[in-house]
């Protein structure tokens, strides 16, 4: 699609500046996946945490229900903005094609995971994204909100203070559900929420609070 080549487009263009050259190998196929997984950590964060951010990524998250086709439910604007937290990993080396495929990589390890039906997995949901990890990453319970952000590696949730273990049963959607399946209302529904806040500020310290503060 047009956003996807948007996606690509912008990392190409990044690479034409990056400081260095990492070479293509077996040891770089893993560093690279390692780097794609904590950025992935890093933009799924800020998705939770900044509010502009959220107004896109809350698409994913506005299922009342936990299966297969929760993971297909992404918001169609995501692409114009993500390749933004992979610039990094291009800059300092990553060939392009090694980047992307890493993070097509991060991305499809987590098909399996939006499913109510496999249990806990024992130590195994200590480091990987496990379903138990990440359906308490979509619970709206109090203590399961913004938890357990990584791609596939639990280790950055460990590391950053941001891991939760399943205890309790899981309370699927978002803190205040939108009630439809409609998907155009789905998909807008935050942007007009965040247009009316925005139209109601005074002064561009306000508007620009409003953008980055948590949502």
């Amino acid at each position: 699609t047009a956003y996807g080549l948007i996606f690509i487009i912008t990392l190409w263009l990044t690479e034409q500046v990056a400081i260095a050259k990492i070479p293509i190998n077996n040891w770089t196929w893993i560093l690279a996946i390692l780097a794609a997984d904590l950025s992935y950590y890093w933009m799924h964060r800020v998705e939770h945490k900044v509010r502009f951010f959220w107004t896109i990524h809350s698409v994913h998250h506005s299922s009342t229900e936990f299966d297969l086709t929760t993971g297909l439910r992404l918001a169609w604007l995501e692409s114009l903005f993500e390749w933004i937290f992979f610039v990094p990993m291009v800059l300092i080396g990553f060939d392009l094609v090694q980047t992307t495929v890493s993070i097509v990589i991060v991305v499809a390890y987590q098909t399996w995971i939006h499913t109510k039906h496999i249990n806990k997995l024992s130590w195994l949901d200590s480091v990987f994204n496990t379903p138990s990890n990440h359906r308490v990453h979509h619970g709206s319970n109090t203590e399961y909100i913004d938890k357990n952000f990584g791609g596939i590696l639990m280790v950055w949730d460990h590391l950053f203070g941001t891991y939760q273990a399943e205890r309790k049963p899981v309370i699927y959607g978002l803190t205040k559900n939108i009630g439809t399946s409609n998907p155009i209302k789905i998909n807008f529904y935050e942007w007009i929420s965040i247009y009316k806040d925005l139209r109601n500020k005074k002064t561009i310290g306000e508007k620009l609070h409003c953008l980055i503060s948590p949502p």
